[in-house]
C-alpha cells in the first residue's frame, strides 16, 4: 500500500509542477487529477458508492460537501468524515474551514477535511479549541518530502479511520512526523513487503516502517 501511495505522491508532484495552470483553471480538474487520486490509494475508491458518496447532502438542506468517507452500514449510517474539494488556485482560508466544520457538525460526522489538491488539511470537528487546536493534518503535496508524506497521510489511510485508531493516535502520529521520526525504532523481527501489506479493515496498523532508501519511522499509537 505504502509503495502505491509514494508513487502516487510522486505523480502528483509532477501533475502540479508541470500542469499547474491547466490544473488551477477549475476545481473539476483539480479533482479528478489531484484529489481523487489520492482518495483511492488511501482505501477511499471514489467510484465505490459503498465507500465514498460526492455531493454528500448535509444538514437536511441543500448544503453538500463534496466528499462523504463513508463506514459500513451495519455500524454506522453516518460518514466516517466529510471532505470539502478547493480548486487549485483558491487559497485555504478559514471561511473555507468554518464551511467545511459546519457541514461535518450539522451531521454529527467527527472528522472533516478540506483540500485544494495541494493542501489537504483534516481536523476534529468536536474537539474544544481554537482552529490550530482542532487540526491534526495540515500538508502540502508540492512542498514535503515523499516519504515524510507517506507517513503523515495514514491520518486519512481507510483501516485507521474505520479501525477507530484516527481519534486515539492522531497526536502521537502528528509528533512523530514533526520531530522527523528520531526515536530509535523497536526491535524488528520480521518485515512485510508493502506490495503484500493489504490488511482489512481493523486491522492495527504498523508500529514501525522502513522506506527503500533504508530510513525508517516508528508509530506509537
Amino acid at each position: 500500500m505504502l509503495d502505491e501511495m509514494v508513487k502516487c505522491i510522486e505523480t502528483l508532484q509532477r501533475r502540479i509542477t508541470t500542469h499547474a495552470e491547466s490544473l488551477r483553471a477549475n476545481e473539476w480538474r483539480t479533482r479528478t487529477q489531484l484529489i481523487d487520486p489520492l482518495l483511492c490509494v488511501l482505501g477511499w475508491e471514489v467510484t465505490d458508492p459503498a465507500i465514498v458518496t460526492p455531493e454528500y447532502n448535509v444538514g437536511g438542506g441543500r448544503q453538500r460537501a463534496d466528499y462523504a468517507l463513508l463506514q459500513p452500514p451495519d455500524v454506522d449510517d453516518r460518514p466516517l468524515a466529510v471532505l470539502e474539494s478547493k480548486a487549485l488556485a483558491d487559497q485555504l482560508t478559514d471561511e473555507h474551514r468554518m464551511q467545511m466544520l459546519n457541514y461535518a457538525n450539522a451531521t454529527g460526522i467527527e472528522f472533516a477535511g478540506l483540500t485544494n489538491g495541494d493542501c489537504w488539511e483534516l481536523y476534529k470537528v468536536f474537539e474544544r479549541g481554537s482552529l490550530d487546536e482542532r487540526r491534526i493534518l495540515d500538508v502540502s503535496i508540492a512542498n514535503t518530502l515523499v516519504h515524510q508524506l507517506a507517513v503523515q497521510l495514514l491520518l486519512l489511510w481507510r483501516p485507521i479511520i474505520s479501525g477507530n485508531y484516527l481519534a486515539e493516535s492522531s497526536a502521537s502520529l502528528e509528533q512523530i512526523v514533526q520531530t522527523g521520526g528520531t526515536a530509535p525504532p523497536p526491535p524488528i523481527i520480521d518485515w512485510v513487503s508493502l506490495t503484500d501489506y493489504d490488511p482489512p479493515l481493523g486491522t492495527p496498523p504498523p508500529k514501525t516502517i522502513r522506506f527503500w532508501d533504508g530510513t525508517e519511522q516508528t508509530i506509537s499509537y
